[in-house]
């Protein structure tokens, strides 16, 4: 080989390196380009979320959420270059995916307190009746419990028979339904109302509270006298 051809052939190596060396610098460039944009996302939807949360807070009646220690935010952050280096990208790029992993997740976590929040607080997927039908029926059964303590304890404490029937038949039923009537307002009640339903009366069933109240004792009496 002669030495032109040596010369030559130096030269063609030397430009394909530089070629290759151009190459990488250029791809590295554009993947900073790319992480810088990344973290610019991630730093707005952090924002965002921090927004949403704090309004979620307001409606939901909670305290206001304390905000971090504030952090000056740098709009370009150091990356590095290709030339200075800097922090290893495939460790950013796993740190911006788990960062965008956690936001999804709050967000998702916050869409479904709020969609619980609209619900009752009690037999939430229930419907109207059916929820009120359980509230008056529990009470209907602590009035029973009263009614009949009251029926066979009484006479033995010297109470008189007009005070015993009044109280099982008419005053305690009577108070049973004033307290399932309260205790349906608060239990249809949800914690965050549909902006459309904000003023609305709460339905009470109050038909059905009274049925399930003044009908407990004389179908109980009516059973025992059955089985008796």
């Amino acid at each position: 080989m002669t030495p032109w051809e040596e010369y030559t052939g130096m030269l063609r190596r030397l430009d394909d390196t530089r070629a290759a060396g151009t190459a990488v610098a250029t791809a590295a460039g554009h993947r900073l380009t790319r992480l810088r944009a990344a973290f610019t996302s991630i730093d707005q939807r952090v924002a965002e979320r921090a927004d949403e949360l704090a309004t979620a807070a307001g409606d939901l009646r909670y305290p206001h959420p304390r905000d971090p220690a504030p952090r000056p935010r740098d709009p370009d952050p150091d990356l590095g270059t290709p030339d200075t280096g800097g922090p290893d990208p495939g460790d950013l790029e796993a740190a911006l995916r788990e960062a965008a992993a956690l936001d999804d997740t709050a967000r998702r976590e916050l869409a479904r307190a709020t969609d619980l929040a609209g619900l009752p607080p009690l037999l939430p997927r229930a419907g109207t009746r059916t929820r009120n039908a359980a509230v008056y029926a529990g009470w209907a059964a602590v009035a029973l419990v009263a009614q009949w303590t009251l029926i066979l304890a009484g006479p033995g404490h010297g109470t008189d028979l007009f005070t015993i029937i009044a109280w099982s038949v008419c005053g305690i039923p009577t108070l049973a339904l004033f307290a399932g009537a309260v205790t349906c307002g608060f239990a249809a009640s949800p914690r965050l109302r549909a902006a459309g339903r904000r003023g609305h009366p709460t339905e009470r069933s109050l038909a059905l509270g009274g049925f399930l109240c003044f009908v407990a004792l004389p179908v109980t009496w009516g059973a025992v006298q059955l089985l008796t």
